[in-house]
């Protein structure tokens, strides 16, 4: 386990120095043709109906958080108060992430693209937030918080005036690195094990998002027309949000004490919070 907390630190230094010195990185060009998705269908005059409906996952997510963070009684362990704020961020992140991703599959192209990428950004923030604040003390998660909102969103600016893409690759891909192996470290904590569960399921759940990415125009032939790969990356991505209101629930009933905390199923009523 010291091994992986050392390996873990030494990943989060080198994520803070992309931040710091993305716009170093070597130049990383969009792949040509990347607004080409297999699924082109229009649905009572709405362009591209399943690519932009299918962002009501993000949606949904986003207001089943908002709900539980809201009738969550309130807590005075403070690591609890830093997972919920990261948590709230990671929840307003999906909610901009429903709107500008419609937006840009409405008519994809790179100018409209910025805004689904920049609320994706806020995404990324909150879950590196809800990671550090298992593993770090509490000044610690909280400077990580914001130095992810402040800078992982330039990382698509910078894409947009410079055409540069290694920038935001690195942070998103360096930041999942650092995820996984910073999970690993975090098995044994028990008071973490709800947003342990959640967020490696969470991982899980993005690999599958990716695989349908890659695989749009696969899908789209081997499903006869039916769906496209995009559509369902949409659902995948979306679904991490649901593990993490189940995850703030159980945390909740441990930090009640009530028998059977952490079994699946279980059911907490939920008070409006003070």
């Amino acid at each position: 386990m010291h091994d992986r907390d050392t390996f873990g630190n030494l990943l989060l230094f080198a994520l803070i120095a992309l931040q710091l010195g993305g716009p170093a990185l070597p130049f990383l060009a969009q792949p040509p043709g990347y607004h080409a998705f297999a699924d082109t269908r229009a649905l009572a005059g709405l362009a591209n109906a399943a690519d932009v409906l299918s962002n009501l996952g993000f949606l949904l997510a986003a207001l089943a958080g908002a709900w539980t963070l809201l009738r969550l009684p309130a807590t005075a362990v403070a690591r609890e108060r830093d997972q919920r704020r990261a948590c709230a961020v990671f929840f307003a992140g999906l909610a901009l992430t429903a709107a500008g991703s419609a937006y840009y599959h409405l008519a994809p192209d790179d100018g409209r693209l910025v805004w689904d990428r920049l609320p994706m950004t806020i995404v990324f923030a909150g879950a590196f937030a809800s990671v550090g604040a298992a593993k770090y003390p509490r000044v610690w998660s909280a400077r990580l918080l914001v130095l992810m909102l402040l800078s992982a969103p330039m990382s698509v600016v910078w894409w947009a005036v410079s055409g540069n893409l290694a920038w935001y690759v690195a942070v998103q891909f360096g930041g999942l690195l650092w995820l996984a192996v910073s999970l690993l470290a975090l098995r044994t904590r028990r008071e973490q094990q709800p947003y342990v569960r959640a967020w490696l399921w969470a991982l899980l759940c993005y690999g599958f998002a990716k695989g349908f990415e890659l695989g749009d125009g696969v899908i789209w032939q081997s499903s006869g027309g039916l769906l496209g790969g995009h559509a369902l990356k949409h659902l995948a991505a979306a679904l991490p949000g649901f593990w993490l209101v189940l995850a703030l629930r159980r945390a909740a009933e441990q930090q009640a004490g009530r028998p059977g905390a952490a079994a699946d199923g279980a059911q907490l009523q939920l008070q409006p919070g003070t």
